[in-house]
């Protein structure tokens, strides 16, 4: 059926009174009708999706499905329409008609009773006079939480193409559910599976039509999915069953089979009470049987024919291990936090069956305990690895039902806040939206990564920022609140900003002015410009023409962002500076997961002459007394963001302490925008002061950029010079 208002779902976004809703026994979406979409989307999406049990819908799994015209392009848009064109026992349908520029759009959505299955469909329909050539129209579908399974035999990729992919499924789940957007039409994905994108070209007057199905099951077993799209490829498909015992010679509970081909995990299924089937299309297959926390069997190969079902057991899957840690400072035998990394080890395909990232308690300090499958392995133990320490190795073999403790000393190479710096990731989501990590998970990350500043900015919204701040100030750690405004055509981070604070603007529909104006009326000091030359960056839509309103001035900073490249930001840093514009840098990870992200893989390190303090951290940010960092560390004589004046002609020197514990490669003195001085590091030395004698001629900046032995740079704020000529 479809209906309006009066059915809701358990954590869900949708509320409005005109909120459309398609539903029949066993799911459950809410359109956003009149609710205001994120990322600047024109309404019309699906913001809530749930299973059904017992007419009851369970929890809110995604926080939008929809359809993208080209990737995450700025979306030109003037009507909506979203209407129930059927409504009946039997069947609802649900049509969406929007625009894009000069194309129309027309997105239907089917569901029969009986079942687990949406189908959608987009018509594009061009318009318009001027052809859009090589676009790349899709369904986009965000999780709230729960793993991610990218199209098997892409290898996990975050972004890229999809011609390798054995199916044509991306799949979220947890140990409850599984979604899955199957897209036949799909060329290429990005944020590993959730965007699944398309490749056309369309011509004025010529229509197209993208289609796609939703899947919802109330359980952890995607062979189901895979069934799914059998049934649509017309594969026919045989079975495999068995029985799963443990190393007692009991039925293991939950056992799970994972399947591979080709050496990519396929799909797998629950069993129950120690016996599983699934289906598999005809072709030769590599299983294993596991449970949580378990060994993995031994790897079976199998070829199936259809119709043909197979008999294959598992017997004698070993126990869990338990380990512990204890992290310390190697100088004083303080505990210090840490990131704990599997580097090598049997680690389950499955995610909630046990991962490959741990961290060390918020309140015990430096402490973590967890099962784990019995097996060799070689972990990574880190506090600040990459900047100010190097990871320490730790290779054991746990046995079953062993319990082992380790205590790990981390030795300080160097130690920043000594001399006045103190560091921030200043781009990291938690659990709002696309954010997957809730705040403790975020502030033990951030710990972990040696940082000084916790940080948190999620999407058009504070509503985690007052419990990261409760949990910040527990462990004595000051807290910068912030949010990212997020128009599809540009994200901006503004901060501090209260807990209570709330847009008063759409940022779909304003123009990037009013969105400034709307930050300092939040009492924002600081707007950034984030990625700026991401697909959605601010600077790539004004290079377009797609950013309403045209360019603003009214940023603070722009950023260097660890999932895009940097170089053009950093050249337009350097133009500005030319002009003598003081915008300044910084840089965050703009991390959503900490189990696939890291954080403080970039950071700002901000010099403070004072107290460590949010209000003095942002004061130093915003006058440039800063640098980011994927890495090397430089300590200047004068610091970044002062001005100094001299005679024309006359020498001065330009001094640095420069640290990289992967050791220095070269350091760069860069001159309005130039590279005037080298020095490549021949030694391999982790520590070394540097020093130009320059004679500048006219008013201009300096600027360092250092680079590692692995290729990880880090990026000053400028000097200013001015020049007398008296």
């Amino acid at each position: 059926m479809v209906t309006t208002g009066g059915i809701s779902i358990p954590e869900g976004d949708t509320g409005a009174s005109r909120d459309l809703t398609l539903m029949n026994e066993h799911l459950i979406l809410k359109f956003a009708s009149e609710t205001r979409p994120p990322w600047g989307m024109p309404p019309g999406g699906v913001l809530d999706i749930a299973a059904v049990v017992q007419g009851r819908p369970q929890l809110d799994l995604v926080n939008l499905f929809d359809f993208l015209p080209d990737n995450w392009c700025s979306w030109p848009n003037t009507y909506h329409r979203i209407q129930a064109v059927e409504s009946g026992p039997k069947r609802g349908i649900v049509r969406v008609e929007r625009d894009w520029g000069d194309v129309h759009l027309v997105t239907a959505y089917t569901l029969v009773q009986g079942e687990t299955v949406v189908h959608v469909a987009t018509t594009m329909t061009h318009a318009g006079t001027q052809p859009y050539d090589e676009i790349s129209p899709g369904y986009t579908l965000y999780l709230k939480g729960g793993y991610m399974f990218t199209p098997p035999g892409l290898n996990g990729i975050k972004q890229g193409p999809a011609e390798e992919a054995l199916t044509w499924s991306f799949i979220g789940y947890d140990e409850q559910w599984a979604i899955a957007l199957h897209a036949p039409y799909v060329q290429s994905i990005d944020h590993f599976g959730q965007d699944m994108f398309g490749r056309i070209s369309l011509q004025p007057g010529e229509s197209k039509t993208i289609q796609a199905w939703l899947q919802l099951c109330p359980h952890s077993s995607i062979a189901e999915i895979l069934r799914f799209e059998m049934e649509q490829r017309n594969f026919k498909p045989g079975t495999i069953q068995g029985r799963v015992t443990d190393d007692a010679g009991s039925p293991v509970d939950q056992p799970y089979i994972v399947v591979e081909q080709q050496g990519h995990p396929l799909t797998w299924c629950q069993g129950s009470q120690g016996r599983y089937a699934l289906q598999l299309p005809e072709g030769s297959y590599t299983i294993q049987a596991t449970a949580k926390h378990y060994a993995q069997s031994a790897s079976e190969d199998v070829s199936i024919r259809p119709g043909q079902t197979l008999e294959k057991d598992f017997f004698g899957l070993e126990s869990p291990a338990q380990i512990s840690f204890q992290t310390r400072d190697s100088q004083d035998q303080t505990p210090v936090d840490a990131r704990i990394s599997i580097e090598k080890g049997p680690t389950p395909v499955i995610g909630f069956l046990g991962q490959s990232r741990y961290f060390t308690d918020l309140e015990r300090i430096g402490y973590a305990s967890f099962s784990l499958p019995p097996g060799s392995y070689l972990f990574h133990v880190s506090h600040g690895a990459g900047f100010i320490s190097q990871p320490k190795e730790v290779q054991i073999d746990l046995q079953a039902k062993e319990n082992r403790h380790l205590d790990i000393d981390i030795q300080l190479m160097v130690r920043p806040w000594k001399q006045g710096w103190f560091a921030a990731d200043l781009h990291h989501h938690g659990d709002v939206l696309d954010g997957v990590t809730p705040p403790d998970g975020v502030l033990r990350s951030e710990l972990a990564a040696g940082l000084d500043f916790a940080f948190l900015s999620d999407h058009d919204s504070t509503e985690k920022n007052d419990h990261m701040a409760l949990l910040a100030d527990k462990r004595g750690m000051p807290f910068i609140p912030a949010m990212e405004i997020s128009p599809a055509w540009g994200h901006f981070n503004v901060y501090p900003v209260t807990s209570s604070a709330e847009l008063g603007i759409d940022p779909g529909s304003s123009t990037a002015g009013e969105i400034f104006a709307e930050a300092r009326k939040l009492e924002a000091e600081v707007i950034v410009v984030n990625h700026p030359y991401s697909t959605y960056g601010y600077f790539r839509s004004l290079d377009l023409g797609v950013a309403p309103g045209g360019f603003a001035q009214d940023f603070d900073l722009l950023e260097l962002n660890y999932q895009y490249s940097v170089q053009e930001t950093v050249h337009k840093l350097w133009e500005l500076w030319n002009q003598g514009v003081a915008c300044y840098l910084t840089a965050g990870t703009d991390t959503h997961s900490i189990w696939q992200d890291t954080s403080g893989a970039v950071r700002m390190y901000v010099y403070l002459d004072s107290e460590p303090t949010p209000t003095a951290f942002i004061a130093a940010l915003k006058s440039g007394h800063a640098f980011a960092t994927y890495g090397p560390l430089v300590f200047p004589e004068i610091v970044f963001g002062r001005e100094v004046s001299t005679q024309a002609g006359h020498p001065f020197r330009l001094a640095y302490d420069v640290v990289a514990v992967e050791g220095i490669k070269a350091v760069d003195l860069i001159h309005n925008g130039q590279v005037q001085d080298s020095i490549q590091e021949s030694q391999a030395r982790t520590s070394r002061e540097v020093s130009f004698s320059v004679r500048p001629e006219q008013d201009g900046w300096y600027a360092l950029v250092v680079a590692d032995r692995k290729n990880n740079q880090a990026f000053t704020n400028p000097v200013w010079v001015k020049v007398n000529r008296g």
